[in-house]
């Protein structure tokens, strides 16, 4: 027997205890790698960055100044250092998020949340009452009254929401005297609110926040709005206006360039979704018009306009069966646009050979 057939045998056994062994031997642990810490919050760098975003007053601008001072809140819970700054930054986003067609109601709630525990901040309890009075704009009908947005039928005399007037002075800054021009604007006396702007730009040369609301007052000035998109072009609420202008004088395609250019920065917005469905109804390019239905619905699923514009679109792209049920959906809600829904029922049950009397039945 040679030295290798005996060595056989123990290479077998040798070879069987390994694999075992390795069967039994739990995995190495992954070695962790340790992970950077983290950069450390420098209260004054966000403060100064949000105040900075306020300053330039658009509203994308307020939007990200919100975003910082959430942020801050949650880091540093002593408020009295930046409170003020982050109500004036609440106030304004609620009015600029209304004047963009965009329902929030946290922008409010919080600045009211801030004035309510600061007693500091009372002087900006009037300037809550103004944002509370302002409408969301929208394009034709929300829906049957029931938005719950509680507006009364009277508000109160304005010197005493302006507390003695105090809002309507240039050096209260340029965030009061615009909601004095809101307030204004929406008593409809725009030649007053013109004026107040003025003399408030005399003080403040440079705030965009004044100027736009400036341009925007009947009639609008498009110079002024170009000046204002060249100096900041991220200022989207300047291109809506301009696309509502160009609509409202027919050229389609100017209005869309416009508004699709504002719907970049503020997505958000059913109006500027709802204006380019209207838009592109308006060219009979229904499927991309549905598009924009669908659109304003994901943002604003309840808008009776948009659910009413969706059906016509349906009905138009011969998909009757589909604008059916979405108009005795809306016919089941409420009176609003009754005639315009009875229409196009009526237009499509004829289109399916039906006369529409097992329907009225």
């Amino acid at each position: 027997m040679t030295k290798k057939s005996l060595l056989l045998p123990f290479a077998g056994i040798l070879l069987a205890a390994c694999v075992t062994r390795q069967a039994v031997l739990p995995p190495l642990a992954a070695k962790e790698v340790p992970r950077p810490p983290a950069p450390p919050f420098k209260l004054e760098e966000k403060m100064a960055e949000a105040e900075a975003l306020f300053d330039k007053g658009g509203y994308v601008h307020l939007r990200g100044a919100f975003s910082l001072y959430l942020e801050i809140e949650k880091l540093a819970p002593d408020k009295s250092r930046f409170a003020a700054n982050y109500a004036m930054t609440a106030l304004l986003l609620a009015v600029r998020a209304k004047e963009m067609g965009v329902r929030n109601d946290a922008y409010l709630a919080k600045a009211r949340e801030l004035v309510r525990n600061d007693a500091a901040l009372t002087a900006l309890t009037p300037a809550a009452e103004i944002v509370s009075l302002i409408p969301v704009r929208t394009l034709g009908v929300w829906n049957d009254g029931q938005d719950g947005e509680a507006v009364p039928e009277k508000r109160g005399p304005v010197p005493e929401l302006l507390a003695a007037d105090r809002m309507a002075r240039p050096a209260a800054g340029p965030f009061l005297a615009y909601l004095h021009a809101v307030l204004r604007e929406q008593d409809g006396r725009n030649d007053a609110a013109k004026a107040d702007l003025d003399e408030a730009l005399k003080s403040f040369p440079d705030s965009l926040l004044l100027k736009f609301k400036r341009a925007t007052l009947p009639p609008p000035d498009a110079r002024l709005l170009d000046r204002i998109i060249e100096k900041e072009p991220e200022f989207f609420e300047a291109f809506l206006v301009q696309g509502q202008s160009a609509l409202a004088g027919g050229a389609l395609i100017t209005a869309e360039r416009h508004l699709l250019r504002a719907q970049e920065g503020v997505p958000e917005s059913p109006l500027i979704a709802i204006l380019l469905a209207s838009i592109n109804f308006g060219t009979e390019e229904y499927d991309r018009s549905l598009t924009f239905y669908e659109k304003t619905l994901d943002i604003a699923p309840d808008y009776k306009e948009a659910l009413l514009g969706k059906a016509i679109c349906l009905s138009c792209l011969g998909r009757p069966n589909e604008a059916i049920l979405i108009l005795e959906d809306l016919l089941a809600r409420g009176p609003a646009l009754k005639g315009e829904c009875l229409f196009w029922l009526a237009a499509n049950l004829h289109e399916l050979g039906n006369n529409g009397l097992d329907w009225m039945e």
